[in-house]
């Protein structure tokens, strides 16, 4: 009799483990259910933003950096996976420009998953010459690399 008991107590158990298991793969699911619906959703932003640029004639791009920024930039990186969530990713600052005051502002910072920039992307106006940006990007690189433990 006691070992009937023994045995139905050890069935209780693991039935309310494997209903236990079974609810965490329900919520396993729909965590997944969660992230596709948003991985969707963030595609078709993507897709109508780049759609809407893509609507504006070539002539009518004279945009400001931050026109440039917000209809190209921002969404191309987007479209590649670059979050930018981070107070770091944007406007970082930097030492050691040739300028007066010797600092700099990097439009954007891409940072590797060793807290190391990757690449720097330096935004202009769509009526400036890419070389201006070009140079000035050098330079930001430059300013990066200078920095204690590599731009962390």
């Amino acid at each position: 009799m006691a070992q009937r008991k023994e045995l139905e107590d050890r069935l209780a158990i693991e039935a309310d483990e494997a209903a236990l298991a079974r609810q965490r793969a329900d919520e396993l699911t729909l965590t997944v259910e969660q992230l596709e619906a948003e991985k969707a959703a963030l595609i078709a932003a993507v897709a109508a933003a780049k759609k809407a640029a893509e609507d504006v004639p070539a002539d009518a791009h004279d945009w400001s950096e931050f026109e440039t920024r917000r209809y190209q930039i921002d969404t191309l990186l987007a479209e590649a996976g670059w979050r930018l969530t981070h107070v770091r990713d944007r406007e970082f600052e930097v030492h050691g420009m040739p300028t007066q005051s010797g600092v700099g502002y990097v439009d954007y910072v891409l940072w590797g998953d060793d807290g190391r920039p990757l690449a720097l992307v330096e935004a202009k106006k769509t009526m400036v010459s890419p070389a201006t940006g070009q140079q000035q990007a050098k330079l930001y690189a430059d300013c990066l690399e200078q920095r204690p433990g590599g731009g962390r």
